[in-house]
């Protein structure tokens, strides 16, 4: 593989303002609440949902912000649609029952938006007569009452939502009603009309006892029922020469009642929740505490702040106090490179993390009941979604943030380059009108068409890389890329869009609406006359007036899954059906997409002729008894086409496919319900290459194995052939039990991929590079996986100095009789277990002799407590049998495979590495083997990698278009014999322009 690593991309990270997890009510006692969320607001207003799905952290979705927007807080209301109260549930019952979440936040404007969950927009705003909001605070969660039988106890008239708690600049406190699935201005809870200080942070201590710190060195405590002041407490004035007044920014109430406060000062301060007075005063930051947070019994709290420290507190007995209890400092760490501005946590039977974010964009995942026993882990503030594509037929590599596109050109490396000049050059930078965030961007293969989405509108662009003489030196030329704006139909007009996707082909445009809908949109070419085309001048692409609208399957419930698949869509309704990933076949036939349901749906595109369709508006529909002449001519002026029962014709009634008078549709794919539903979502999805190159003169349209690829956020692979709704032969013999340690034991997750199919003699070797943030790897996917995850070595593996936990697990050696099981996984939310040699404090073991013989055994000092020791009931890990819907894999179905998808996979088994150029093809392994897999860590933070090519540019702009381009097509399919050549864009986080920060003592 030819690797070109890029720095020349900007990508300018945002900071992250605030936090939230959805269920901050759990207790650790409880088993893992798979439905937990948590939610990430920025300061160029985007908020994105992560899942942490047991420490394989994955961004769901983001919702865009726009112009001048920030995201300064964040808040989760639990809401119980069920209006009859039940008096026979237990106590049990009640705290596992699902409720609705709903999210709102603010920033810098005197209103609380809530959001749409389904389709990432805002859904409501609420307004007042006050100022701008500074703080946030939700009221708890009603508790019911049970008798001694534990019976629930029914109070008819008390309210069981959940209200919230505004602070604004002008010190006021509001309050904002919740109720009736509305958000509206309640009251005023008390009107400021001494004091000038604003209102920077707020907790409720109760239901009804909200906690407010001010500007003005004052906490108050009110009683929301009736807005009376219970308690003013005065935290000093600031150490002089400074301010006098003192910012409480961070408000706190732990369990117990006791309220923990931190301020300007560096003070962390804890007061007794019935009295009101100071129980401790800790000096423990150099600069403003500027978020607390607590284990959800108490007995530890973390504080952060602008000198980037983590201050660790746990509660411990005072000597000779009698059963006192207080608050100790046990020491801190710096995750970070910049100020701290926000910290939450989550604690279940199966998860215990801490997770903060601030200035420097990333992610820090800390342990808290283990936080002795594992490492942190840090998420880089780069997208899942990669911000970058590529052109590679023109070398054109498209990145975009907030409303800019940049478009670069790569010069070919097998060319003469200057060196006085770049390998590089940017070709055009696009500045939309309009306020909100790119959404998604794409290309086509041939740099002809370029999409932009936001949550507004998509716009389609026309590219022509042109020569030009260089106006400086005559003899040289220059690149210069024409831009034109398409029209679009109706259909695609002020609609909000999250996904835009071309074919390989570049004929079609699959659109994804904000609302997960599938919109089909194609391209055409307008006429030239005689004249025109002797003058040179190329055909203006237009995008056809009609579009299709894809139907997605309905599919019934699993048995097996129905009571959690209740709770999960109680829980979050349609935005487990947003769509998050598409694409198209190598042949531009078939389209596949995947929701955060884990299901998958595929549509076919079809031909049918002219004799069985009538046309009705301009369209194409199957002739029913109702058609009339009169309706065959009238002329078209809707919006869009239903994909069941109309098509597009090509101009004049020909198809731009193969030139016959056929009219081409999509359908939708008739094996798409029996597709089985995936364990977790997908993150990437891919057709695997054709074993043999397809043209567009293939007697059958679907005459090709259709092989979907997808990478699940628990890094398990799953192939389902679509032209039967089943798993393929490969899929059943390598399960995800059988994939590389090296591969699973990954940290990040994957955000890309591409294929890499190469032919040596009558063999094909298929290749599938896959990347994250903080690492590239490659599987041979023609092949079988070992079982029990071993594979053979490219190199001896040597552990690289100063590498960080998220890159991969520890390398404890596997325990003796184990290797052909894979190791159960204890996830807990951050990084690894932390190996024994690095443990703070006494030796975990002794070594002692036993009796008189001389022999020696272990003994184990830590009273018996083993990193992650508890249950997370996820069952054992090495079964080698993972059932899917009743589709069984492993090694039955290795005893051997039938039908087609047997001759198709012995076609790929049969591969063997090539010995073109890079630095893995044609290596040998231990005992002269073939390498099956290779992973490597040495790049930084990765924004993309774009595949390219090189020494066959085509230079017709219109072979793709007219159909005439079976070569870029076999390419496309994976007929490539050449070396893959691919650019990797990264993004050092020494070369992101941050603020001043502040730098402790030592420079640390």
């Amino acid at each position: 593989m030819d690797i070109h690593r890029c720095r020349f991309v900007d990508f300018p990270p945002s900071a992250i303002n605030c936090l939230a997890f959805s269920h901050t009510d759990s207790l650790p006692s409880d088993s893992y609440n798979p439905a937990v969320r948590l939610a990430v607001g920025r300061a160029n207003g985007d908020i994105e949902i992560w899942n942490p799905n047991r420490g394989s952290w994955v961004q769901e979705t983001v919702f865009r912000g726009g112009k001048d927007r920030s995201i300064e807080g964040l808040a989760w209301v639990a809401t119980d649609d069920d209006e009859e109260e039940d008096t026979t549930v237990s106590q049990q019952e009640w705290r596992q029952r699902p409720r609705r979440m709903r999210l709102f936040s603010f920033g810098y404007s005197s209103s609380v938006t809530e959001w749409d969950l389904a389709a990432g927009l805002p859904l409501r705003e609420s307004t007042g007569n006050h100022s701008d909001v500074w703080c946030m605070a939700v009221q708890p969660a009603w508790k019911p009452t049970f008798d001694k039988d534990g019976k629930l106890i029914a109070r008819e008239g008390e309210f069981k939502g959940q209200n919230i708690a505004i602070g604004c600049a002008d010190g006021r406190i509001a309050l904002l009603s919740t109720d009736n699935d509305d958000l509206q201005f309640s009251r005023f809870i008390w009107q400021n009309t001494k004091s000038k200080g604003r209102a920077l942070g707020m907790a409720f201590k109760d239901r009804n006892i909200l906690v407010v710190g001010f500007a003005d060195s004052r906490i108050r405590i009110f009683d929301t029922r009736t807005g009376h002041i219970l308690q003013t407490i005065a935290v000093g004035i600031g150490a002089q020469p400074g301010p006098k007044e003192v910012l409480v920014w961070a408000v706190k109430c732990l369990p117990n009642g006791d309220i923990v406060t931190g301020d300007s000062t560096g003070c962390l301060y804890v007061w007794d929740g019935k009295r009101y007075s100071q129980l401790q005063k800790i000096q423990a930051h150099d600069a403003d505490i500027l978020d607390i947070v607590s284990s959800a019994d108490g007995s530890a709290l973390y504080s952060v702040g602008i000198d980037r420290k983590h201050c660790l507190y746990e509660l411990e007995e005072i000597p000779g106090g009698h059963g006192l209890k207080r608050f100790v400092k046990k020491g801190h760490n710096r995750y970070h490179d910049n100020d701290v501005k926000s910290i939450a946590a989550y604690e279940s039977k199966g998860i215990s993390i801490a997770v903060s974010g601030g200035l420097d964009s990333k992610l820090v995942a800390i342990p808290l009941r283990e936080r002795l026993r594992q490492e942190h882990l840090t998420l880089p503030g780069l997208p899942h979604s990669q911000a970058l594509v590529s052109s590679p037929q023109k070398r054109l590599l498209c990145s975009w943030w907030d409303q800019e596109v940049n478009i670069w050109r790569l010069k070919p490396s097998g060319g003469v380059v200057d060196s006085t000049e770049p390998p590089h050059e940017l070709l055009s930078r696009i500045a939309l009108k309009g306020e909100e965030n790119i959404s998604s961007v794409d290309i086509s293969y041939d740099g002809s068409l370029l999409a932009v989405s936001s949550a507004a509108e998509v716009r389609i662009f026309q590219l022509r890389l042109l020569k030009k003489p260089d106006p400086e030196e005559d003899y040289l030329e220059i690149d210069v890329l024409r831009i034109r704006k398409l029209d679009i139909p109706i259909g695609l007009r002020n609609t909000g869009v999250r996904l835009v996707k071309f074919s390989p082909d570049g004929k079609w445009l699959a659109v994804v609406r904000a609302d997960s809908s599938v919109i089909a949109a194609h391209f055409i070419l307008e006429g030239l006359s005689d004249e025109d085309r002797e003058a040179g001048r190329v055909s203006k692409i237009k995008c056809h007036s009609k579009v299709f609208k894809l139907r997605r399957a309905s599919r019934s419930k699993s048995k097996g899954n129905e009571e959690n698949a209740s709770a999960s869509h109680i829980t979050w309704g349609a935005y487990l059906d947003s769509i998050a990933r598409v694409c198209f076949s190598p042949d531009s036939q078939m389209l596949a997409a995947s929701d955060l349901n884990g299901r998958v749906d595929s549509w076919a595109l079809s031909e049918a002729t002219p004799g069985t369709l009538a046309h009705t508006n301009g369209v194409a529909k199957k002739r029913t008894s109702s058609s009339s002449s009169e309706s065959e001519s009238e002329s078209s002026s809707g919006e869009e086409s239903t994909s069941e029962d109309e098509a597009i014709p090509g101009p004049n009634g020909q198809s731009l496919t193969n030139g016959t008078a056929t009219i081409q549709k999509w359908k939708s794919n008739p094996s798409t319900p029996s597709l089985p539903q995936l364990p977790s979502p997908a993150i990437l999805i891919s057709f695997r290459p054709f074993p043999t190159p397809s043209t567009q003169n293939d007697a059958s349209p679907h005459s090709q194995p259709y092989h979907l690829m997808l990478l699940t956020s628990t890094h398990q692979f799953y192939e389902f052939d679509l032209l039967t709704g089943h798993l393929t032969a490969w899929s059943r013999r390598n399960p995800p039990t059988h994939l590389p340690d090296d591969f699973t034991r990954i940290k990040h997750r994957a955000i890309g991929s591409q294929w890499h199919v190469f032919h040596a003699g009558a063999s094909v070797t298929q290749r599938l590079w896959l990347w994250g943030h903080s690492w590239v790897g490659m599987l041979d996917m023609g092949r079988d996986f070992p079982a029990g995850g071993k594979a053979v070595e490219a190199t001896p593996r040597k552990k690289r100095k100063g590498s960080h936990v998220a890159d991969r697990a520890d390398d404890a050696p596997p325990t003796p009789g184990s290797a052909h099981k894979r190791r159960k996984s204890h996830a807990t939310g951050a990084g690894d277990a932390i190996r024994p040699d690095k443990l703070m404090g006494l030796q975990q073991t002794m070594t002692v002799t036993v009796g008189g013989t001389g022999n020696t055994r272990e003994v184990d000092l830590s009273g018996g407590k083993k990193p992650y020791a508890h249950d997370d009931g996820d069952g054992d890990e090495n079964d080698e049998a993972i059932d899917i819907r009743g589709l069984q894999l492993g090694a039955k179905a290795r005893a051997g495979a039938d039908g087609e998808d047997a001759r198709m996979d012995a076609v790929a088994k049969s591969g063997v590495a090539s010995s073109g150029k890079g630095a893995d093809e044609g290596r040998k392994g231990k005992g002269g083997q073939e390498v099956t897999r290779w992973f490597t860590f040495k790049y930084r933070p990765i924004v993309g990698i774009a595949r390219l090519e090189g020494g066959h540019a085509v230079e017709d702009d219109q072979q793709l278009v007219n159909g005439d381009g079976e070569g870029a097509l076999a390419r496309m399919a994976g007929d490539d014999e050449r070396v893959l050549e691919v650019a990797v864009v990264e993004r050092p986080e020494w070369e992101v322009e941050m603020p001043g920060r502040m730098e402790g003592p030592y420079g640390k």
